[in-house]
């Protein structure tokens, strides 16, 4: 008889889909980031938030494809950022 042997990943089935409808999705708390960001007063105040956020999003992206290919272009954005 075959053995399969098991390399990474779950051993439970809800948890092999709980990852499955995880992937592709962003583990940060967007709420949480607009109004650090976009509150008048609060220590990280910017006055163009998204444009950071799009930057972070962009930089935690879960498939390599949609993240920064080098630090140049995470520099690059942040700069035109500016605040």
């Amino acid at each position: 008889m075959a053995t399969i042997h098991r390399i990474g990943g779950p051993e439970n089935p809800s948890e092999a889909r709980a990852i499955r409808e995880l992937a592709g999705a962003l583990p940060l708390d967007l709420d949480l980031l607009r109004r650090e960001l976009g509150t008048p007063g609060c220590e990280d105040f910017m006055a163009h938030p998204q444009d950071a956020i799009d930057t972070i999003q962009k930089m935690c992206a879960f498939a390599p494809a949609a993240r920064y290919a080098t630090m140049d272009g995470v520099i690059e954005d942040l700069e035109l950022i500016g605040d």
